[in-house]
């Protein structure tokens, strides 16, 4: 599918959203490169905007702060081009993002069940820290199950990367957004 008829519609961004080790990094790549569009990945902004590394910016400063520098990345993010947003995963904790990353886009929940995330994110060097005290299994439980709602209720569509392909997984977002 080229690009070419996605340019006129009403949507002209698509936003991924989902917990870390869903895929949302490998789809918004393989999805920027196959539309050509420019791909803005939040914490990859963050990181550049604060010169420091996520971990570090939480452990000298905590998550309100770095929750803070998100808002900050995600308004500044453009509204009206035609781009891909690969968002982190809790971005969808701060109610002032929601209308912001809904607007001219189709959000796109990129999501794999449990068990499949934390044997993911298992096996991923730890540069992420934990949002809680707890494991990795706890800390992905309580989070995943607390955000749950949040992804539901701001996607337009939901995609599962453990049961699809990425090719197959862009071929659905990208026949939503044509149809929409």
């Amino acid at each position: 599918m080229s690009a070419e008829g996605l340019h006129s519609g009403r949507l002209r961004r698509i936003v991924l959203i989902g917990f870390r080790g869903a895929g949302k990094s490998t789809l918004a790549a393989a999805l920027a490169r196959r539309l050509h569009w420019p791909l803005y990945a939040t914490d990859r902004l963050i990181e550049q905007r604060s010169g420091l590394p996520i971990a570090q910016i939480v452990a000298r400063y905590g998550w309100p702060r770095f929750r803070a520098l998100e808002r900050e990345i995600v308004g500044s993010l453009p509204e009206a081009a035609p781009c891909i947003v690969d968002c982190g995963g809790g971005v969808v904790e701060s109610a002032e993002n929601l209308p912001r990353l809904q607007k001219n886009a189709l959000v796109v929940w990129v999501d794999a069940p449990e068990p499949v995330l934390l044997e993911r994110l298992a096996g991923q060097p730890s540069g992420r820290p934990l949002l809680s005290e707890s494991d990795l299994r706890t800390d992905l439980q309580q989070n995943y199950r607390r955000r749950l709602p949040l992804y539901r209720a701001l996607s337009h569509l939901r995609v599962d990367t453990a049961k699809q392909s990425v090719e197959a997984c862009c071929e659905t977002i990208l026949k939503h957004l044509e149809q929409s």
